[in-house]
């Protein structure tokens, strides 16, 4: 990793950056009442991480993927419990 605090130019924060890869950042199950949003999450990551295909490792070797399954686990609770 490269530290691009406080650089001479931003020409140095593109050189950096262009080694970097970019992130990606997936809540799911933001609100409470989204019945399939944790299983989705699930099978998103299942399929990210298990995944033959040529194009999901070509974009995986430039991609960082992080993903919170249940960003509001109080709301779901509710919702699961409620049924």
């Amino acid at each position: 990793m490269r530290r691009i605090a406080n650089p001479k130019s931003v020409d140095d924060v593109n050189a950096a950056r262009a080694d970097l890869p970019a992130i990606v950042w997936i809540n799911e199950c933001i609100h409470g009442n989204e019945t399939a949003s944790f299983e989705s999450a699930m099978w998103l990551t299942y399929n990210l991480v298990a995944s033959r295909a040529d194009r999901i490792e070509t974009a995986l070797n430039d991609v960082v993927v992080m993903v919170n399954p249940v960003y509001n686990p109080d709301g779901h609770e509710r919702y699961v419990v409620y049924y």
